[in-house]
């Protein structure tokens, strides 16, 4: 993750996630992806809507989504929060 870019919020105010068919991802791999985030929660309270509206995508999740859940690691990465 050291070469990652970095992002000052958590996801932009006018980001809207539909149920996409194209692109389908890994079901397990996106799950791998948010489930440290809930961890996450407890200490970074300012990224729980963020979590909550990818879990919205959990049981079919889409490459439009797994895009934007990375964009959640990518702050926290410029916040300096280690995993």
């Amino acid at each position: 993750m050291a070469d990652t870019k970095s992002m000052k919020t958590t996801m932009h105010m006018y980001t809207t996630l539909y149920k996409d068919e194209n692109g389908k991802v890994d079901r397990t791999n996106y799950q791998g992806m948010i489930d440290p985030l809930f961890y996450l929660i407890a200490n970074k309270p300012n990224i729980i809507d963020s979590v909550y509206f990818y879990a919205r995508f959990r049981s079919n999740p889409k490459e439009s989504q797994s895009n934007v859940v990375k964009m959640n690691f990518w702050y926290l990465i410029s916040t300096n929060l280690s995993m």
